[in-house]
This record gives structure tokens, sequence and C-alpha cells, in this order.
């Protein structure tokens, strides 16, 4: 069967934000990524053009099938697709591998002027040892239990201390986007960046990335809550 028959491809927008989501949360492989809250926000913080593309049936208008995208613009790069940045994932998710793929084919088509699509997918395997996990990068699960003090007592008794050494101190957190709160962030931040040596994100950025940010973080803390997983990705 000729998928170009019987599904439509259609782009990220106002009219199928709603599709998009829906799908993506009823989805047993999406990650919080997934959500369109993500392309938007590197919309909104970055000016980056979102690429995403939904596969709907054609009798139904059902959606079968998202593909996460952004397009970056660099005059040293030039013009390319990722999935996703500033994420270490964006793969496509759909009913069938055949429409997945379908998925990757039509947004290249859509964007000759890309010298590449990159796609971070997830692929679960174990290291036969640590050099073939040269130049890769890692995504750490940890089951989580039905409380904290359940969570802190599998620790080893240095990590406890570790952990513990922060409260003995007095340490506190405080959330928010304020600009007092950005400016404090940035200073930690800009310090940090420096000391590893890595290019820091544009000050004036800041606000209107944690705004479109705080989206993301919800949906981050839903879906811990529904998987019962801690999920932290290396970026």
């Amino acid at each position: 069967m000729n998928l170009n028959d019987t599904l439509k491809l259609v782009p990220l927008n106002e009219k199928t934000l709603d599709d998009w989501n829906q799908y993506v949360s009823a989805h047993s492989h999406a990650t919080p990524y997934h959500n369109a809250a993500w392309q938007i926000a590197s919309l909104k913080a970055y000016n980056m053009q979102h690429a995403g593309v939904l596969a709907m049936r054609v009798d139904d208008n059902c959606v079968v099938g998202v593909l996460p995208a952004v397009k970056l613009k660099s005059w040293i790069l030039g013009e390319r697709l990722c999935a996703l940045p500033y994420c270490d994932v964006g793969f496509p998710i759909a009913n069938s591998e055949d429409i997945a793929q379908h998925l990757l084919a039509h947004v290249k088509l859509e964007h000759p002027n890309a010298k590449y699509l990159e796609v971070r997918d997830r692929i679960v395997e174990v290291a036969s040892d640590e050099s073939s996990l040269d130049g890769k990068k890692v995504q750490m699960r940890l089951a989580l239990p039905k409380s904290s003090d359940t969570l802190l007592k599998s620790f080893k008794s240095k990590l406890r201390s570790q952990i513990k050494k922060a409260d003995k101190n007095g340490l506190t957190s405080k959330e928010g986007n304020s600009l007092q709160l950005i400016s404090d962030f940035y200073a930690v931040y800009s310090k940090n960046m420096r000391d590893l040596g890595s290019l820091k994100h544009i000050a004036y950025l800041g606000l209107k990335a944690s705004r479109a940010i705080m989206q993301i973080r919800a949906l981050l803390v839903s879906f811990i809550l529904k998987t019962r997983q801690s999920v932290q990705v290396l970026c």
C-alpha cells in the first residue's frame, strides 16, 4: 500500500497543536521533548523555525505519527535540521516503522536546502566496554520509589552524606522567571560555562527562554510521575 495515498502530512501549527500533543501523550515511546512545547520554546527563545510534521489518515484525519524537528541556520554550518536541539532525543514516533520513515523522508524533501537531518534517536544497548561509548551521549534512568526517604536509603552512605550536606549548610532553592532570578542564575551559569570552556547562551535570551521552558519543566514532572522514573539527559 502506498502511504502517499492513505496519509497526508501536515506541519505543526496552531491548528494541529492539540492533535499533536494528544497523540504524543498516548504514545508509549514518547518523551517530554516530543511535546510541541519544545519546538515552540525553540522558536520563542532562539527564533528557530520548527519543522515538525504530523502524519494523518486521509479518511478520518486520525494522527498516526509525528516527527519533531527544528530548522537551524548558521553562517558557518549553513542550514540544517535537528530533532531536537538542546536535548538528546527527537526521533519520530508513529504507529509503524513505515510511517516513521515516511515522515523522515518528507521532512528532508520539504527542506531541500538543509545539508542534513540529525535525528537523535534513543537506542537501548549494553556497552561491552567503555571504549564503545567514546563520542556518544548516554541517558541514565533511575526507578523512583513511592517516597523520598526510601530513595535516599537506597543510596550508598557517601552519596547520602553529600546530599545531606546541602541541608546542613542551609542550601535553599527558588523557582521563577523574574529578572532578578534570571540575573542571579546567569551569573553562576556564565562562570561555570567559562570554566568548562563552553560557549554560553546570550544573556538577553534568558528571560524569553525561561518563560518558554517553564512549560517544558511541567511536562518533565508529569512524565516522571507517569513513568515513575527519574530521567537525566546529558546535553
